[in-house]
C-alpha cells in the first residue's frame, strides 16, 4: 500500500534529517506521480504525497532544481482540491 510507505518515508526522513538528499532518487519520483492529477491514483495518493513533499523540504539542506520542478504539479492539485490547497498553504508557510 503505497500510502502506508509516504507515511514511513516521512518517518525516514525525519530521522536522516539532511541526508536525505542521498533519497531523492526514490522520494521524487514518488512524489511527482503522487500529486499528479494524470495519475488516477492521485485521488488517494495526494494527500500524502504533499506530506512527503513537506518533510522532504524541511529536511532538505538547500532547495534543489529537482525539488523545485515538483512545484509543477501544483496548479492542477489547487484546481483540484480544496482540502489539498488548505494544507498545502500550510505546509509552504
Amino acid at each position: 500500500m503505497v500510502c502506508g510507505k509516504q507515511a514511513r518515508y516521512c518517518v525516514l526522513l525525519q530521522s536522516v534529517g539532511s541526508s536525505c538528499v542521498d533519497m531523492y532518487d526514490l522520494l521524487l519520483p514518488i512524489i511527482c506521480y503522487s500529486t499528479s492529477v494524470h495519475q488516477a491514483a492521485h485521488v488517494y495518493l495526494c494527500e500524502d504525497a504533499l506530506d512527503l513533499w513537506l518533510a522532504t523540504v524541511q529536511c532538505s539542506p538547500t532547495i534543489s532544481p529537482s525539488l523545485l520542478d515538483l512545484y509543477s504539479n501544483m496548479p492542477a492539485v489547487f484546481g483540484w482540491c480544496t482540502h489539498c490547497c488548505y494544507n498545502v498553504h500550510f505546509s509552504v508557510q
